[in-house]
């Protein structure tokens, strides 16, 4: 992930620096507010899929558990953890 940000980065301001005589500074300015706009959404999303995958694994492990340790009536009809 750090390899992607880095290369965009460098990027944007590769673009910056090479176009500093020929674009408005307005413009250039905007250019890199917008690359660190993207940074940051891009660092959110993945955040969010690792946080996704995370709750998946744990809910995967917990059906397991459950169909492990199915609810069964005794004689009581009471429901017992076999």
């Amino acid at each position: 992930m750090h390899d992607v940000l880095l290369w965009f980065c460098s990027c944007v301001h590769a673009f910056v620096v090479c176009s500093v005589y020929s674009l408005d500074s307005g413009l250039l300015g905007l250019a890199l507010a917008y690359a660190l706009n993207m940074m940051g959404l891009f660092q959110y999303s993945v955040r969010q899929s690792a946080e996704v995958d995370s709750q998946v694994r744990l809910l995967a492990v917990q059906q397991k558990n459950c169909s492990d340790n199915e609810l069964k009536t005794n004689a009581q009809g009471y429901f017992a953890l076999t």
